[in-house]
C-alpha cells in the first residue's frame, strides 16, 4: 500500500495508510505543497488504494487498479488549471530519447492527467481519438515505440497550443460535480473529486464548494490540491484535513531539462531583474513573454528568492534588506494568485515597485 509514494513522503503516507485501514479516511482532504511535490500522484494513489478490491498493493491487478495504472479511472474527476505543456513536452522528449516501457508509462500518466480535465461530466470536449491512441500505445511492441511517439506528438499538438489562463473552479463546475457525485456507480465504488487551484476561483465558487464539503454525497471523497492553501477561504480550510508535502528534489529541474527549458537563462534573468542596471521596456516585455506558462512563472519566483539569498551570503545585502526583498516577492506573487492577475502584470508590478524603493 502506497509503495510508490512511501520513499518520498513517509510521514504523510503512514497517516493515510492508518486512516484507510481503520476506515477513518476523511471525506475532504487537502494535499498542499510546491510544484513537483507529487500531489496529483498521491491523490490518484489514494483513490486507487481505497477502491482496490484486494489489499491495495502496488502490484495489484484487480479490475479497479488496472484502470488507475492506465490513469483512466471511471470513478475519478480531476479539475485543475495546471500548465501541462512543460510536463507533457518533457515526458515526450524523455520517451523519444529513451524508448523504454518505463518512459512510456510516465508519458501516459502525464497525458492522461491532462485530458482528464475534459471529463464528459463537466461537458468537456471530446478526446476519444487521443484516448484510443493511448490505449494502443499500452500494447505497442517496443520496436514500434518510435512510430508511436511521432503519432502521439502529432495528436497532442492542439492540446499543447497556448491557451488563456484558466480562471479556476466555477459555480457551474461545482454544480456539475454535485450531479456526477450523486450518480449511482454501477460497480458500487467510491467516487473521487480532485480539485486543483480552488484558491484561484471566485468567492462564489468557493462558497458553492463549501456546501459540497459540508454535505458530501455518500461514498464521495473530495481531494483539494493547492500550492497556496492560505488563500483558501477559512471556512473551507476548517472542513478539510491538511497533509503537507515537500518538494521532490531534482524532479522539477529534470522535467525542465527534458522540456528543453533553459533554467540557467531564467536564473540569469532573475539576477538582472534584481540588479542595479535598469531594464529597458523591451527587455522587461521579453522577460514577461517567457513567463506566460505558470510553471516557468513559479520557477522565476524561486529563482528571484534564490538570487536574494545568494546576495545575502555574499554580503551584498543585509539581513534586513534580504528579508524585505523576499517579503516583497512573496507578497507580489500571492496577490497575483488572489486576484487572478496575469503573470505579466505580477512581474511588471513587482519590478516597478522594487525600483521605486
Amino acid at each position: 500500500m502506497f509503495e510508490s509514494i512511501l520513499p518520498h513522503h513517509a510521514g504523510v503516507v503512514a497517516t493515510l495508510q492508518q486512516q484507510i485501514l481503520e476506515g477513518s479516511l476523511p471525506h475532504a482532504l487537502l494535499l498542499a505543497g510546491p510544484p513537483f511535490a507529487g500531489r496529483l500522484t498521491l491523490a490518484y494513489e489514494i483513490a486507487r488504494v481505497v477502491t482496490c478490491r484486494k489489499e491495495g498493493e502496488a502490484t495489484c491487478l484487480c479490475p479497479s487498479c488496472r484502470t488507475y495504472y492506465r490513469s483512466a479511472p471511471t470513478n475519478l474527476i480531476f479539475v485543475g488549471n495546471r500548465e501541462h505543456k512543460i510536463r507533457v513536452s518533457g515526458a515526450l522528449n524523455a520517451f523519444k530519447e529513451e524508448l523504454t516501457k518505463r518512459r512510456l508509462n510516465q508519458l501516459l500518466f502525464v497525458v492522461r492527467a491532462m485530458i482528464s480535465q475534459y471529463h464528459p461530466a463537466l461537458e468537456g470536449e471530446g478526446v476519444g481519438e487521443l484516448d484510443q491512441l493511448l490505449i494502443q500505445l499500452e500494447d505497442l511492441p517496443q520496436e514500434e515505440y518510435g512510430r508511436g511517439e511521432k503519432e502521439l506528438r502529432a495528436q497532442l499538438k492542439p492540446f499543447l497550443a497556448p491557451t488563456k489562463r484558466s480562471p479556476g473552479l466555477t459555480i457551474d463546475m461545482v454544480r456539475l460535480l454535485q450531479q456526477w457525485s450523486r450518480l449511482t456507480s454501477l460497480s458500487g465504488e467510491a467516487r473521487f473529486i480532485v480539485l486543483e487551484g480552488v484558491e484561484r476561483g471566485s468567492i462564489g465558487s468557493q462558497n458553492s464548494l463549501l456546501k459540497l464539503l459540508e454535505e458530501p454525497p455518500v461514498a464521495t471523497y473530495i481531494i483539494l490540491i493547492s500550492e497556496r492553501p492560505a488563500l483558501l477561504l477559512p471556512t473551507i480550510l476548517s472542513r478539510v484535513q491538511h497533509y503537507q508535502l515537500e518538494e521532490l528534489k531534482g524532479v522539477g529541474e529534470l522535467t525542465y531539462q527534458w522540456a528543453n527549458i533553459a533554467t540557467e537563462e531564467l536564473k540569469g534573468e532573475a539576477k538582472a531583474f534584481l540588479g542595479r542596471k535598469l531594464l529597458t521596456h523591451r527587455e522587461l516585455a521579453s522577460l514577461c513573454g517567457k513567463l506566460d506558462e505558470d510553471v516557468l512563472f513559479n520557477y522565476f519566483k524561486e529563482a528571484l528568492i534564490e538570487e536574494v539569498r545568494g546576495q545575502f551570503k555574499a554580503n551584498l545585502l543585509s539581513s534586513r534588506q534580504s528579508s524585505h526583498l523576499v517579503g516583497r516577492i512573496e507578497e507580489a506573487f500571492a496577490k497575483g494568485a488572489l486576484y487572478n492577475q496575469s503573470n505579466r502584470v505580477v512581474v511588471e508590478s513587482l519590478y516597478y515597485r522594487l525600483r521605486e524603493e
